[in-house]
């Protein structure tokens, strides 16, 4: 395997108590490269902070920055402008959900004040996804999406731009005849591309169908391109159509990668696999089916995706990352593959972790399920921990040298505090060789 055993990042918080355990409330939004050192978005259970942890050791230890000025809340999305500055709408869920703004600065590690005068009310809504564009427009200006508490129109989005917030802006699914109906379970996830616009999908349901939509707000707010994916897009391989994943635009290129899950069966559905679509040009996306991304399902239909494909970029190489079961169901949904393209015709995909054969720190019961993966020159996963007690965010990192990346994990190795034995491996002169902790077919 080229990836480390998952390993907690709040190592510390978990040691000195059981009952803290990190949960990225934002696992869309890969932690970002500053300075030499990494940064990413946590909040710890019952801290009442969204902190910004910081690692100087290429992820091997993580502590807070700033914390006595965090946002005393602890959940909220989260976003990247690219530059040095990091966006967090947070929301009070018990005063009503009210929404505040603060933007964290990494050229000076601190947190501002909440921008706007303080907490606004979305209709009882929180934020489903945000993009931020400060370093482009130079002000702090940050589009946003959220659930309509309305009928006719399943979302709606706004923006806070020089301090002040302008919302509602209009219906995000406005480019729909009528409006959706009912939001499915896949909620909205976008990506801010290089030129301020921000490509958002999400889930919709008409009648008793489910399909995958795809809107783009441009760098004034307006609506861009819209498309409903359908079944004339899709004959020989029907998509399940509310599970759309986190799409990503190739570095500075015209062309959008979403990705997507397909049925293996379209007569009964009872599999699926990851695949996507590519749109180019982003000023008019003309849409071109990829069937599949992970050509292991061919000969494993146990490659079923159980939550959405989630995509970043380096620039260069799309990756996509999704959770499946393991061969044996007695290990439930604890396999991670990686599909990778340069070009968004030809894939490879290696398994990158497997509850099954690997074990580590994870609970390694029937009813243990891996989700939120996102690939960021290493893997960041959500799941249990061991001992079955906390579900915590964990790190794989990339046991040979890493691909540089821009805003991303480069290391996940992360201190634990249980010492567990060392698997040990006889060298034929009869000394021992050791094994990385609680892995298997690493020596």
């Amino acid at each position: 395997m080229p990836y480390e055993n998952p390993l907690p990042v709040d190592s510390v918080g978990f040691a000195t108590d059981p009952a803290i355990g990190s949960i990225d409330d934002s696992a869309t939004f890969p932690p970002v490269s500053y300075g030499g050192a990494l940064y990413l978005c946590l909040a710890p259970k019952n801290s009442g902070h969204f902190n910004i942890w910081k690692s100087t050791d290429s992820g091997a230890t993580w502590n807070t920055v700033d914390a006595a000025n965090a946002p005393v809340n602890n959940a909220g999305e989260c976003a990247f402008d690219g530059t040095d500055k990091i966006a967090v709408i947070h929301y009070d869920i018990v005063a009503g959900i009210e929404s505040f703004l603060q933007i964290f600065d990494l050229a000076t590690e601190t947190w501002g004040a909440p921008l706007g005068g303080g907490p606004i009310q979305l209709g009882g809504q929180s934020v489903s996804t945000i993009g931020f564009r400060s370093s482009r427009t130079g002000v702090d200006d940050v589009v946003f999406v959220y659930p309509n508490p309305g009928a006719g129109h399943i979302y709606l989005y706004g923006s806070v731009s020089a301090g002040m917030w302008n919302y509602p802006i209009g219906n995000l699914d406005q480019n729909f005849a009528g409006g959706l109906g009912v939001a499915s379970s896949s909620q909205p996830v976008g990506f801010m591309d290089a030129f301020d616009t921000f490509h958002v999908v999400f889930g919709g349901t008409e009648g008793v169908n489910s399909y995958g939509y795809y809107q783009a707000i441009d760098n004034i707010d307006g609506l861009g391109p819209f498309k409903r994916f359908n079944n004339a897009d899709t004959a020989a391989f029907p998509e399940k159509r509310n599970i759309i994943g986190r799409p990503v635009v190739v570095g500075v290129s015209d062309t959008i990668f979403i990705p997507f899950t397909f049925a293996g069966n379209p007569a009964d559905f009872s599999t699926y696999f990851a695949g996507g679509y590519v749109g180019t040009p982003l000023a008019a996306p003309v849409w071109t089916q990829v069937p599949a991304i992970d050509p292991g399902f061919a000969t494993d239909s146990t490659l079923n995706p159980n939550a959405a494909p989630v995509a970043t970029s380096d620039g260069t190489t799309v990756f996509v990352v999704y959770v499946c079961q393991s061969q044996s169901t007695a290990f439930g949904t604890g396999r991670v593959q990686l599909c990778q393209s340069t070009d968004l015709a030809t894939w490879t995909a290696e398994t990158a972790y497997n509850l099954e054969d690997d074990l580590g720190f994870l609970n390694t019961t029937g009813d243990q399920n891996i989700t939120n993966p996102i690939y960021s020159a290493g893997i960041a996963i959500t799941a249990t921990n061991f001992l079955d007690t906390e579900v915590l965010r964990f790190f794989l990192a990339v046991a040979a040298a890493p691909v540089a990346f821009v805003g991303s994990i480069l290391n996940a190795a992360a201190f634990f505090p249980v010492a567990l034995p060392r698997l040990v491996q006889m060298d034929a002169t009869g000394a021992a060789k050791s094994c990385f902790p609680m892995k298997k077919r690493t020596c």
